[in-house]
């Protein structure tokens, strides 16, 4: 198992090179909720003004796999076309949600992939807050945002306690939300009456104009029991979103109907006047993000506000410059019209230079090093993984890891027609259709492994180098130059903006605006990328996270580098380089992950002999149990990153200091992570520990003991018999020290 700092690592890298998959489709994340009374929540919308704007619900992710609507039109489509309307009343204090499905099938079962339903994400106060809790620790009370969940008639997520409304986590009787259900012909109708709330359940949102609500409606689609339910948001797409409040959208409170004002118009090219479809906005009012506007397919946009002034920038992703804002005054009851016409990213001559010769490439080749320099207050960490990459154009790429990496062997493979991702270790594979358009997201690695920085993947493999390049960042300059192994190298700035949500890192998330800066290192004869380099200052991009998470990330800073060596262009591959037939044998699933059937038993120890082992310590001495057997051992099993463990460290240096002369031996071993001996000494040190210190990087020894959670405490008697154990740190009614001193004494 990795050390949980290169897991968060490896996912905010992914995290940050990939900050464009959240803005891949068209929607809007800013509504405007007007007053209404007289709504009876019945299904039937009858009672709801005429000409009220309906909000397309369009962001689509891949929750289960791969589904029906992947590539659908979701304005239009039969199969599911889904808009919202909103409201509220300030004398009930109620949100009112109206969400209209157009879906010619409709599912229900038990469980979120067996059944149509209908969810509310509110979050009152907007403050875009984060949960640290792991998912099955989580409550109403600590959420980042209320979910509410509606299904259809038969369907049911499964909450436990079968109530239709629920409130994930919560009582939602204690609430004032209700809903109601009525389907008519293909289309199905959730009304809401939703409560809001700063603090749950103590503060119920006050609503009255001028408050700003985080919310995003989402709607799931089953249509048979073989496919996957489809999952389409308002907000940017991302799993488990009570997890992360970031990733809702801005409902703002108007006074009346008429307090609101609309700006229309199109976005197009200075150059040729064409029009740009599915152009972001950020939407800011006096320097205060609002939420976001996109442009149709068509290039026009519409955008609903209360009336005041306004800064419109464009999102990421476009190429072009972030900060040639439009400015825009809203005023009541009126409908302004606001052409845009953004100024394009200048890029240096060396990357253009760069992205030519990528594109002039009909195949490559390459090595690509990965290093992992982590510095933190409990010791610095170095790893390096070897990545094999190879592409060929139209559609056909491997990335590789060799089965002797950290990461143990994966690999991601398209043929062109199909692109499978594999793991080694869990011998299984996922199939999915090759992806149309070539981006970051698409080159991702399986099980959150990266396979470098990807810039080079994806102009290696791109049919359209610039187009995709440019939409993966969000600024450039010139450095400087600089010699590289003897050769002359420009160095190239770059910016990605930052702010997505990787399920990687559920519930780890990094802040809404802060950009991360990477250097790339061009070769000036050849124009080929030859190195890559990131550096992340952790504590200061947790700076918005929970306290809990900001301690793990204080001090420490990391620093990633790709070297691209062995490079060949145009190489002549094997046939087969890019067949799928080598995962023959794989199990095919929908998540990676040990299964269920095959997961080792728990098994008690205690009464048993001791497992045997045989480990180094710190100082390259090999120690066995049954060379300390005669004594009374204490096998306490931690991790250098685990708060809990070095909580634990006082404790296991306590019983080392008052019986290690008495025929007790007082071992640590150090396991889940491949810790380098001095780092481990570094650690000890820094926590006063003098105990003979084992390590177990391969996790055979856990795996032998059956480690539920760490720190872990076995104490063996004289004889080599497990006689007590301690899963997690010990209670203050079960102290080791009594336990050793019975052993002691018999």
């Amino acid at each position: 198992m990795r050390t949980p700092v290169i897991c968060i690592v490896l996912g905010l890298f992914s995290v940050l090179l990939c900050s464009v998959a959240a803005y891949a489709q068209p929607g809007t994340t800013t509504a405007c909720a007007i007053p209404l009374k007289g709504i009876t929540i019945d299904g039937k919308l009858n009672d709801w003004p005429d000409g009220m704007v309906r909000y397309p619900i369009l962001h689509h992710g891949q929750a289960y796999g791969t589904t029906d609507i992947d590539n659908a039109d979701l304005t239009s489509s039969a199969d599911l076309s889904p808009v919202f309307m909103i409201g509220y009343s300030a004398e009930e204090n109620l949100l009112y949600v109206a969400v209209l499905v157009r879906d010619d099938i409709v599912q229900t079962g038990f469980g979120p992939n067996r059944t149509d339903g209908c969810e509310i994400y509110i979050e009152g106060t907007k403050r875009y807050k984060k949960h640290s809790a792991s998912f099955r620790q989580f409550t109403a009370e600590t959420m980042a945002a209320l979910q509410y969940i509606m299904c259809p008639p038969g369907g049911d997520y499964g909450a436990g306690n079968s109530l239709n409304p629920d409130l994930a986590g919560g009582d939602i009787t204690i609430t004032g939300t209700r809903c109601a259900y009525v389907r008519t012909g293909d289309i199905s109708v959730y009304e809401w009456a939703i409560q809001a709330y700063d603090s749950f359940p103590a503060r119920p949102s006050i609503l009255v104009p001028g408050k700003t609500i985080g919310m995003d409606v989402v709607v799931a689609d089953k249509d048979s029991e073989d496919d996957n339910a489809a999952w389409v948001s308002w907000g940017p797409y991302a799993p488990l979103k009570f997890f992360n409040g970031d990733m809702l959208g801005s409902v703002l409170l108007v006074g009346k109907a008429g307090d609101a004002g609309t700006v229309t118009g199109s976005v197009t090219n200075k150059s040729d006047h064409g029009a740009i479809p599915g152009f972001d906005f950020r939407i800011y009012q006096e320097k205060e993000w609002l939420g976001n506007v996109r442009a149709d397919s068509t290039g026009r946009y519409t955008v609903m506000l209360p009336r005041g002034k306004y800064v419109l920038k464009p999102g990421s992703g476009h190429g072009f410059d972030p900060d040639y804002a439009m400015k825009i005054t809203v005023k009541s009851g009126k409908t302004a019209v606001r052409d845009y016409s953004p100024k394009p990213l200048v890029l240096p001559d060396i990357l253009k230079k760069s992205i030519a010769a990528y594109e002039s490439l009909r195949s490559y080749r390459d090595t690509t090093l990965v290093s992992f320099d982590v510095i933190r207050p409990a010791g610095n960490i170095a790893q390096t993984v070897p990545f094999l990459f190879a592409s060929e154009r139209s559609n056909q790429y491997k990335i590789e890891s060799p089965e002797q990496s950290f990461a143990g062997f994966a690999s991601l493979v398209c043929d062109g027609n199909y692109q499978i991702r594999c793991i080694g270790r869990w011998n299984q594979m996922m199939i999915q259709d090759a992806p149309a358009e070539l981006s970051i997201s698409n080159l991702q690695m399986p099980d959150r492994i990266v396979g470098g920085s990807m810039i080079v993947q994806l102009l290696a493999a791109s049919d359209n180098p610039l187009d995709d390049f440019i939409k993966n960042i969000g600024t450039v300059s010139r450095v400087s130059e600089e010699m590289l192994d003897g050769k002359s190298t420009t160095v190239v700035e770059l910016t990605i903006p930052c702010g997505s949500y990787s399920p990687a890192l559920i519930p780890v998330t990094i802040t809404g605006d802060i950009p991360i800066s990477f250097r790339v290192w061009i070769g000036n004869e050849d124009f080929l990328i030859r190195k890559a380099s990131v550096r992340l200052d952790m504590e200061k991009l947790c700076e918005g996270l929970p306290e809990s998470q900001r301690k793990e990330m204080k001090g420490i800073k990391v620093t990633m580098t790709d070297i691209h060596s062995d490079i060949v262009t145009n190489p002549v591959f094997p046939k087969g380089m890019f067949s799928l037939e080598t995962f023959q044998g794989a199990e095919q699933v929908d998540s990676f992950g040990p299964r269920k059937d095959s997961q080792p038993e728990v098994v008690d120890l205690n009464g048993r002999e001791a497992p045997e082992f045989a480990l180094n310590d710190v100082n390259g001495d090999n120690v066995t149990l049954s060379g300390l057997k005669g004594n009374v051992v204490v096998l306490c099993f931690f991790a250098t990153w685990s708060e809990p463990c070095v909580e634990a460290m006082p404790l296991v240096q306590s019983l080392h200091e008052k019986y290690g002369t008495k025929g007790v031996r007082v071992v640590g071993i150090d396991t889940m992570e491949r810790e380098e001996a001095e780092t481990v000494k570094t650690f000890l040190g820094g926590h006063g520990i003098t105990c003979r210190v084992l390590l177990d990087s391969d996790e055979i020894v856990m795996e032998q003991y059956g480690l539920q959670k760490i720190p872990a405490f076995f104490i063996i008697d004289t004889k080599g018999i497990v006689r007590y154990t301690h899963m997690g740190k010990p209670s203050d009614e079960a102290l080791p020290d009594r336990q050793v001193e019975e052993l002691l004494a018999e």
